[in-house]
């Protein structure tokens, strides 16, 4: 158990400088991206360093919510795997009609046009 607390407090002290080094690092690109391009081409305003980490933070909280996830965190819809054995258990009639759609809007890839009923 010591040990276990011994391998936590080594990685919580170097992200202890990490973290805030890293936030500012990005701030400052962001910044100097926003600051570049914004107001030349939108007439936006130019930002400030601490306005900048703000807008970092409030996308954070927008597109990803107050979870613990890493930045663009796993989905399980994503997951082939699973979204091919729930397409596998699915009525063969259900198929059809998403296959139907999806031929409609050309979103087959190439090997499965030929399957895809016609519309």
């Amino acid at each position: 158990m010591k040990n276990m607390k011994n391998k936590r407090m080594f990685w919580f002290i170097p992200a202890l400088f990490l973290v805030p080094l890293g936030l500012a690092i990005f701030g400052m690109i962001t910044m100097w991206l926003w600051n570049a391009l914004i107001p030349q081409l939108f007439h936006g305003p130019v930002l400030t360093f601490w306005q900048t980490v703000g807008l970092l933070i409030l996308t954070r909280i927008l597109f990803s919510g107050f979870g613990h996830r890493r930045w663009g965190g796993h989905h399980r819809w994503r997951n082939e795997k699973n979204w091919r054995m729930k397409w596998a258990a699915s009525a063969a009639a259900g198929r059809m009609i998403v296959l139907k759609h999806l031929h409609k809007a050309g979103r087959l890839p190439d090997k499965c046009r030929m399957a895809a009923p016609e519309a």
